[in-house]
């Protein structure tokens, strides 16, 4: 019994310690070549900032990455990174996560969600997720923002978040993610864990070679028919 026992605890260890190694961080992206494709979507181009005073801002090193893709075909990342701000008075973490989205040719990019999945608050302090997706670099004067998330926790529970429709299908687009965290007074903590970001749409229905080759003789007795 106690031999079953250890080969079952050494299993579990096996288990996690898989788990663990599985784990991909920003920077292990960044380093294997830049971009990783799941169903329809490729990210690529990603690019961390961060700050802080007096808390954890994590690096592109200490943010992992999860993602699924669900019957759909809309795909979810999941940021895990304990971003920290307190317990001193004032002390203020900032960071800012950008990426490239690009779609096969078989789909349309149409929608996106951000959600905070894990998160808390200890005495006067408040977190803010701002998710913007561009047209273009938003590096570049010209990029024009198509959809935004703001979501906001603490000072008065003004909690704000919903899924926005791009004002048109995007076969490419940039995303942008600032995490704001903040203490009030000594004594406060604010930590936000993880939040996910989600990207849906439609796929591109083509027609079959038949049925293009329908198309194309209606086309040509229907040009006979006006030259006659």
């Amino acid at each position: 019994m106690y031999r079953k026992c250890t080969m079952f605890g050494i299993l579990i260890l096996m288990n996690l310690m898989s788990m663990a190694a599985s784990a991909t961080t920003i920077q292990e992206i960044i380093d294997g070549g830049g971009s990783f494709t799941v169903g329809h979507f490729t990210f690529s181009d990603f690019v961390v900032q961060a700050s802080a005073i007096g808390g954890i801002s994590p690096g592109a090193d200490r943010i992992d990455l999860h993602f699924s893709e669900d019957e759909t075909g809309a795909v979810t990342l999941e940021f895990h990174g304990a971003w920290s701000a307190g317990p001193l008075d004032w002390s203020v973490i900032t960071s800012n996560i950008g990426y490239k989205v690009t779609v096969d040719e078989e789909y349309i990019a149409e929608t996106s969600e951000a959600a905070v999945i894990s998160s808390s608050l200890i005495g006067d302090a408040f977190y803010l997720l701002d998710v913007g997706i561009f047209n273009d670099d938003p590096a570049d004067p010209s990029a024009e923002m198509v959809a935004e998330h703001l979501l906001q926790e603490g000072l008065g529970d003004d909690v704000t978040g919903d899924s926005r429709v791009f004002t048109m299908p995007l076969q490419e687009f940039y995303v942008n993610t600032s995490l704001y965290l903040r203490t009030e007074e000594d004594g406060a903590v604010v930590v936000l864990s993880q939040f996910a970001q989600t990207f849906g749409g439609t796929v591109v229905q083509t027609p079959e070679p038949a049925c293009l080759s329908l198309l194309a003789a209606g086309g040509v007795l229907i040009s006979l028919k006006r030259f006659r």
